[in-house]
């Protein structure tokens, strides 16, 4: 009889440090791993906002003396306006639900802003438009050819490869990216 309690009790030890390793092996891998992406976040900050600092008002743009107060410290202001409008493609009358993002001439900050062609992104986006390749086959619309927004239409000049501030940006994201200058 005492043999019997012996092996069950030295199974239900096994057991309890079997739980024991794989319970400390969860841990770790959980701290190694935020530990790596807490370091690259850290790392890449500038890029993932496109900025140092992002300031967001809702509806208005900031006011006069919030921009004094930003330039009188040494900062530069780049603005970029988001709103998720319907855009149309007038020749085939197809529609999709966009996330627009004008940019200014300052756009990005930091980072770099990458388009398909390998063209400057300054360069493309003076006459036109960049969409997210998705929009390609949706919108069944290629370069040269023009997208609409309400009533103008703007020709798309290249395809985005490498968005540097998307992480970073404000929103959750519930459309392909399309984005245009403000000049």
């Amino acid at each position: 009889f005492p043999v019997t309690i012996w092996v069950v009790g030295v199974k239900a030890f096994t057991i309890v440090l079997i739980c024991l390793v794989i319970g400390l092996a969860a841990i770790t891998t959980v701290h190694v791993s935020a530990s790596s992406v807490l370091g690259s976040i850290q790392k890449n900050s500038r890029t993932i906002l496109g900025a140092d600092w992002v300031v967001r008002q809702i509806y208005s743009p900031i006011g006069q003396a919030e921009r004094d107060w930003i330039t009188k410290n040494g900062a530069r202001i780049s603005e970029t306006i988001e709103m998720r409008p319907m855009v149309i493609n007038p020749e085939t009358g197809d529609t999709v639900l966009v996330e627009l993002k004008v940019v200014d001439n300052l756009y990005p900050l930091y980072g770099t802003f990458e388009v398909k062609s390998g063209q400057k992104f300054s360069d493309v986006i003076t006459d036109g438009l960049v969409l997210d390749p998705s929009l390609q086959q949706r919108l069944q619309t290629d370069i040269g050819q023009g997208i609409q927004i309400g009533n103008i239409t703007i020709p798309v000049r290249d395809w985005i490869k490498n968005e540097p501030d998307r992480a970073g940006s404000g929103r959750f994201g519930l459309a392909p990216w399309f984005i245009v200058t403000g000049k």
